[in-house]
């Protein structure tokens, strides 16, 4: 927060990531003086619940006072507006000469940084995204120090629109511990509010044994979805494994086809159709029962192609196999982007 010059006694403004209020004292007398008028104004106890980084806390309507632990013979008191998040303050901060770590499995971040490479002074800031791997649980994990549930709830919307949308994850409830949990294709995200911080944990991704296979995002993820209208899924490479509705890409850049595995026939018809109805509303998708086109699709498969990709669901063995080719099919196809 950047502080203007402060006058003893006087409350102050501040329009950050949350509206503020504060006001500076010499003694800690002065301060719980304009505590207890506080409390006997808005009819409220005198009980504080602890907050991060030692911060006692009273909760009101829509407001919290806050006191931070005092320092050079200074105290503080605030007035927080939980209700106000401003629009501006919804983008990540960042740290300078940090230590920086790549990661490519998830959009939303121009910087991510090395939890372990970082200064206990940095890993106490708000809104910087940390990463580290727990080797153990074989878990990559991003988290986010927030000031309330509100900014992380904007944080977490913000990640998911931009990783596939909404449609992509489901709402997860009763998880102990999580608020506002949601499980995607390659990553769960949720809000922790026992350690005030957004958290996402990528899932195991496939075991391959070759030194070939690469992991993360696609390079051609966004000109696959801009090419065939209708999908919103991410496209990730081979190394992340075809779990259920997770699509991988296979082959080289021009060359490459990509395809997703599916525990059921309701979702990945659902796919099917979705794309489909913006290129040929008289497909036999529209025309015939499920039933029937999961006899079908237990045969040869459903198919569509145009001049730009081509379309196959079919059964093999107990999963719903989805692939979205170039013109040409698996062998013989090349992506056109231009």
């Amino acid at each position: 927060m950047n502080i203007p010059t402060l006058k003893e006694g006087i409350w102050m403004s501040d329009f950050g990531q949350l509206s503020k209020l504060y006001i500076l004292f010499n003694s800690e007398d002065e301060l719980n003086k304009e505590v207890d008028k506080l409390l006997e104004e808005n009819k409220l106890e005198k009980k504080y619940d602890e907050g991060p980084r030692g911060i006692k806390i009273i909760k009101g309507s829509g407001f919290s006072i806050e006191i931070p632990p005092s320092g050079g013979g200074k105290y503080f008191l605030f007035i927080v507006n939980e209700d106000l998040v401003h629009e501006k303050f919804n983008e990540f901060n960042i740290l300078p000469g940090a230590q920086e770590i790549e990661v490519n499995w998830i959009y939303g971040f121009d910087k991510v940084y090395d939890y372990y490479k970082s200064s206990k002074e940095h890993l106490q800031q708000q809104s910087v995204p940390f990463y580290w791997f727990e080797e153990e649980d074989n878990l990559h994990i991003i988290v986010i120090r927030v000031v309330n549930k509100k900014l992380a709830i904007k944080y977490i919307d913000k990640i998911i629109a931009l990783n596939g949308s909404a449609e992509n994850f489901e709402k997860i409830k009763d998880q102990d511990g999580w608020e506002y949990l949601h499980k995607g294709d390659l990553f769960n995200i949720g809000y922790l509010e026992q350690h005030s911080c957004v958290r996402i944990n990528k899932v195991t991704s496939g075991v391959f044994f070759s030194d070939d296979i690469k992991y993360g995002i696609n390079e051609n993820d966004k000109k696959i979805r801009n090419l065939v209208k209708g999908v919103n899924k991410i496209f990730y490479n081979e190394g992340e494994g075809p779990e259920n509705g997770r699509f991988c890409v296979r082959g080289d850049k021009d060359s490459s086809f990509t395809f997703a595995y599916y525990d059921g026939l309701d979702e990945s018809l659902g796919l099917f159709r979705k794309i489909v109805e913006n290129y040929d509303t008289f497909h036999e998708v529209f025309k015939k029962d499920d039933k029937t086109l999961d006899k079908i699709i237990n045969g040869d498969g459903i198919k569509y192609k145009n001049e730009k990709f081509e379309l196959m669901l079919i059964r093999e063995n107990v999963k719903y196999k989805f692939y979205i080719t170039p013109p040409g099919g698996f062998f013989f196809g090349k992506w056109d982007f231009s």
